[in-house]
């Protein structure tokens, strides 16, 4: 018997254990929304994460600004205070890292409107912060294979628990 779909009584019904199946496969492929993400509380890293992460990384290389890891061993904190606060000034001033800074990365810093407790947390973060992980680049390979995993799933459960059926014509 073919599937008429206009009839009701013909339309094959959907298998309950194979869509339980598909969910399950569907779930096992998104972790994320299984796990609750839990919010920053750290008022500097957010800060950091909010005006400075454009341009600058912890660890992670050079984007439009440069590195910052170890900045707080490489410059003052009087100097970094400075630099934060007003960045034109110090290049104004002459100041010779402000300048080679804007003559090696072609792009100034701007004047971001910070206040003081926001510069000197800014400061603690970056004395304090971890180093940006390194990039895995062989991260695409399990999600691949999650994949084809799932795509193998729904074809198994389609031609178990499936009923269309095949017409052979004379």
């Amino acid at each position: 018997m073919t599937a008429n779909w206009s009839d009701p009584r013909t339309v094959p019904r959907a298998r309950p254990r194979a869509a339980r199946l598909a969910g399950l496969l569907v779930l096992a492929g998104t972790p994320g929304l299984m796990s609750a993400q839990v919010p920053e509380s750290d008022p500097s890293r957010q800060l950091f994460d909010t005006v400075c992460v454009a341009c600058h990384t912890i660890g992670g290389g050079v984007r439009i600004g440069p590195d910052l890891a170890g900045v707080t061993e490489r410059r003052s904190a009087d100097w970094l205070r400075n630099f934060i606060r007003d960045p034109e000034q110090m290049r104004k001033s002459g100041d010779l890292v402000a300048t080679a800074n804007l003559a090696q990365y072609g792009v100034p810093m701007p004047n971001l409107g910070l206040t003081e407790a926001q510069v000197e947390g800014l400061i603690q973060h970056l004395g304090g912060a971890r180093a940006a992980a390194p990039v895995r680049p062989r991260q695409h390979l399990p999600t691949l294979a999650l994949a084809v995993l799932v795509a193998g799933g729904f074809t198994w459960a389609a031609l178990t628990f499936g009923r269309k059926r095949v017409e052979k014509r004379a």
